[in-house]
Order: structure tokens, then C-alpha cells, then sequence
């Protein structure tokens, strides 16, 4: 190769830095690597930095797009291009901007690689690549490190590469694996909790592993009290990694749920769309963080006594979707793994808030979303009172009722009542019939069918339990038998029924 002028290799580097993206075949890829492996290892210093500075220019652009199929394919080979810069440069002199300046451009494609692909599929694709690299300069990963730790204003890109680095070090050096997990807690504490300008929407993806490595101490003392605050000062900054961070956690929140959910109502009733859904996935997440069972009711509670406009740490509820939204968020308690939750809690809970609540409403979406979030509710109990049975046949009988809403009734009715309790519900035989006898004579109507079927559902499920009630099952087993009538196998039906 003919030596070539400090100009000349400018040029080069230029002309480099504008092939990287127009590469898009293998081939052409192959050979781009062999170039930057020929002039690294010739000019060394001279070419080096300016060819950093090509892939910085290319890896900002990148890293903050929209993840798609063609990020993923030039970030891959960004990679492998930036893992062959470091080989060839190995053993010469590197000014530390520049050491700093390589990091972050691996960094950037790491973070784009993992925000593009599956978790999973993504982390074992770069810690191949990885652990290849630090085959070929065993130094390298602890200059990462140190690298890492003297930077003292990090970029969010780092993060990506500080859980590749975690996942490849699990299991093979304890010491260096502590080194980083604690730098990728406090950074992604400042970088994505402290933030005061949201991160850009693929920055959030790759920090699984950082997430995952979390003890409950240094939850304790270097996040939550970050997170605290900003959900506090800025919640439509931050709101949105809630859900990732909570999901990601190994321990149990009993300790700080309730504080935790009073910080995450205001969102939840913003009127703001994204804010709203974001804070409700955070509350489904944290369901499934806590244990204690009291810690779950009080918080129920606490969403309860918003919903009802009786709690004055936050604005009353003036639209359909703030109310559809605190309901939601009850009834994503019900799902908690607790084991604590007693059935009289669950009783009481329904007795004090479910039934008035039902009751009073008029307006039919709303009543079945408390009937939906209810069913939640009763799937967890093994036991039933006589007080449930009569709200069940109240709600039935209404005048005012709807197929829609007496479907919704049905449907808790349907969960609720098991082996052992079923034959509570005898009584209300002439309400499920008449629920029957409605859909069967407007069989053009899906809702009223839908009714129907739920209806027949329960009083063939009581049946089982008790052979004598299938006396009483006369009229219902001749209109299910009758063939002139199977309204439940039309097409119709089928396809309409089914996405419910």
C-alpha cells in the first residue's frame, strides 16, 4: 500500500464514513472490514482518530431512530466494523477522548441492537460478538470498565453497553460483574429516572439487564428516591420507564407500594392518553410486585376512594376514561400472586365498593368495565355469601338492564361460583331461564344470544353438581337439542362471538 499524505488520508476516512451505510452486501461489507484492518494497522495514530470520527457521525444517526429491520442490519455491522477497529489498534498509543469517543460508538450500535430484537435474542447476539472480541484483547474489558467509571457525565447509549458487559460477565468474574452493575444503576438512576427531557423512545429496551441485576438495597438508596421525585416533578418525562423497571425487579414492593401508588394516580387520571396508559401499565406491573396482602387491599382502597371522589390528595374525576382507568387499575390488583388476601377482604371490598357502585351507575360501558374488573375480583374467591347471590340476581332483574350488561353479570356469575358453591345459585333458576328465553326468542340478536348461552352455561354447570335441578332443565335441553334451532353453531354467531 503506497504511503499516503495526512490530505490523502483524510479523504480516505471521509470517503469510509459514507460507505459504511451504502455497504448493504455481505460481500462489500467483508471487504470494508479488510480496508479498516489494512489502513488502522498501517497509519495507525495518523488514520485512527479520523476514522472514529466517521463512525461517530454514523452511529449518532443510528442509535436514535425508529428500531426497524435496516437500524438493526447497520448497527450488526457497525459492530463488527468498530470490534475490527479495536483488534487492529491494539498496542497502539490512543489518546484517552478517543478511547472514550471508540466506547460510546459501540455503545450506540449495542444499545440499537438490543432495542431492535428480542431481549433474549438480542443479548446473545452481542455477547457472542463480545466475548469474541475480548478473546482477541483479553485487556479490554476492564479498560471498559475503567473507561466507564471515569466518565462523569455518561451518555444513555452506555447503558446498552453496560448490560451486554453484565450479561457476559455473570459467570465468569464476580468482581468486575459489581464494578459495572453499580455503575449501571446509577446511571440509568440519572440518565433515564433523573432525566428532564425524555429519552428517546428506543433508549429504554436495552437496560433489561441492568434492571434485572437490581438488589432490593440499592433499589432502596439509588433509585427510588429518584424515581419518587421525578414522578413527582415530572411525571410525563419519566412515566413511560415505570413499567419496564417494576417488571424488571426480583424483589417484593410491599414496603413502599402504597407511597408508589400515590405517585402514579395523578398520571393515571391526566386526560393526557400516553400518561394515562403508561401509569396504568405501571400499576399492572406493580400488582405483581407485591406480597402482602393488606398492602393490596389498602390500595384498592386507596383507588376506590378516588374513583368516588372522597380522596382530596387529587382531582376529582370528570371524564368516562378517568374513571375506566382507576377501575382498571383495581382490578389489576386482583391478579397480585399475594397469598395473603383474605376471602372475607374480598367480600367486604365487594359488599363496601363493587355493589353501590354497580348499582348506581347508568351508563352501560361503564357498568360492564365494574363488572369486568369485578369478575377479576371473584376469580379469587372459594367462597360465596348470600349477599353476592342477591346482587347477581338484582343486577339480572333490573328493568333497566341491557343483554350487554346482564352478559356482564353472567360472565362474573360464570367465574365466581365453583364445584363447591354452585348450587347456591338454584334459586335464581326463573333468572337464568328468563335470561335463556330472551336470547332464544331474539336469536337475530348477537348480544341477547350471548346472554342466552352464559345463561345455559351456568344452569348446565349446576346440573353437574346437582342431579336433581337437571330436572328442571326440561325446557333448555330441548332447545338445545332441537335442530331445527342450533342458534349457538350458526356462522354469524361464531364469528361475532368469539373476539368477545
Amino acid at each position: 500500500m503506497v504511503d499516503l499524505p495526512d490530505p490523502a488520508l483524510k479523504i480516505l476516512a471521509h470517503t469510509i464514513g459514507q460507505l459504511i451505510p451504502l455497504y448493504a452486501t455481505t460481500k462489500s461489507r467483508v471487504l470494508l472490514s479488510r480496508l479498516l484492518d489494512a489502513v488502522i494497522r498501517k497509519y495507525k495514530e495518523r488514520i485512527l482518530k479520523l476514522i472514529i470520527h466517521a463512525f461517530d457521525v454514523q452511529s449518532r444517526t443510528i442509535c436514535k431512530v425508529h428500531s426497524h429491520r435496516n437500524a438493526r442490519f447497520q448497527a450488526d455491522y457497525g459492530f463488527i466494523y468498530m470490534s475490527n477497529i479495536v483488534i487492529a489498534s491494539n498496542g497502539i498509543t490512543i489518546e484517552e477522548e478517543t478511547d472514550k469517543l471508540i466506547l460510546l460508538i459501540v455503545s450506540r450500535f449495542i444499545s440499537t441492537l438490543l432495542a431492535d430484537s428480542c431481549t433474549s435474542a438480542g443479548l446473545i447476539l452481542v455477547g457472542k460478538r463480545l466475548n469474541r472480541l475480548f478473546k482477541q484483547v483479553p485487556t479490554l474489558v476492564e479498560s471498559w470498565v475503567n473507561l466507564l467509571n471515569s466518565i462523569s457525565e455518561p451518555d444513555i447509549a452506555h447503558l446498552g453497553l453496560i448490560s451486554a458487559l453484565l450479561y457476559c460477565l455473570k459467570t465468569k468474574d464476580t468482581t468486575l460483574y459489581e464494578q459495572i452493575k453499580t455503575i449501571g444503576i446509577d446511571s440509568y438512576a440519572k440518565l433515564i429516572l433523573g432525566t428532564r427531557t425524555k429519552p428517546y423512545e428506543t433508549a429504554l429496551r436495552p437496560c433489561n439487564e441492568i434492571l434485572s441485576s437490581m438488589d432490593l438495597e440499592s433499589f432502596k438508596t439509588k433509585v427510588y428516591p429518584v424515581l419518587n421525585r421525578s414522578l413527582l416533578r415530572n411525571p410525563e418525562v419519566i412515566i413511560e420507564a415505570v413499567p419496564s423497571l417494576l417488571s424488571s425487579l426480583s424483589f417484593d414492593l410491599s414496603y413502599t407500594a402504597n407511597e408508589l401508588s400515590k405517585q402514579l394516580a395523578p398520571p393515571l387520571i391526566s386526560k393526557t392518553e400516553s400518561l394515562e396508559a403508561s401509569a396504568l401499565a405501571s400499576f399492572r406491573t406493580l400488582a405483581k410486585q407485591i406480597s402482602n396482602g393488606e398492602t393490596i387491599i389498602s390500595i384498592v382502597q386507596y383507588l376506590f376512594n378516588i374513583f368516588n371522589g372522597t380522596e382530596s390528595s387529587v382531582n376529582k374525576l370528570s371524564v368516562i376514561s378517568q374513571r375506566e382507568n382507576v377501575l382498571s387499575a383495581i382490578g389489576a390488583f386482583s391478579r397480585s400472586p399475594s397469598t395473603s388476601i383474605s376471602q372475607d377482604d374480598i367480600l367486604k371490598i365487594l359488599d363496601k365498593y363493587f355493589y353501590p357502585m354497580i348499582q348506581q351507575e347508568v351508563h352501560e360501558g361503564l357498568i360492564c368495565h365494574m363488572l369486568q374488573q369485578m369478575t377479576s375480583w371473584c376469580s379469587r374467591l372459594t367462597n360465596t355469601n348470600q349477599t353476592l347471590t342477591d346482587f347477581f340476581k338484582k343486577g339480572l332483574e333490573q328493568k333497566n338492564s341491557t343483554a350487554i350488561t346482564r352478559a356482564a353479570y353472567l360472565q362474573c356469575i360464570l367465574v365466581t361460583y365453583k364445584e363447591n358453591n354452585l348450587t347456591d345459585l338454584i334459586p335464581m333458576h326463573t333468572t337464568l331461564m328468563a335470561s335463556y328465553e330472551r336470547g332464544v326468542n331474539q336469536s337475530t340478536l348477537i348480544n341477547c344470544l350471548h346472554e342466552a348461552l352464559l345463561a345455559a352455561l351456568i344452569m348446565i354447570n349446576i346440573a353437574q353438581m346437582n342431579s336433581s335441578y337437571d330436572n328442571k332443565l326440561t325446557a333448555l335441553w330441548s332447545s338445545l337439542n332441537d335442530s331445527k334451532k342450533q342458534i349457538f353453531t350458526t356462522d354469524k354467531f361464531q364469528k361475532e362471538i368469539n373476539p368477545a
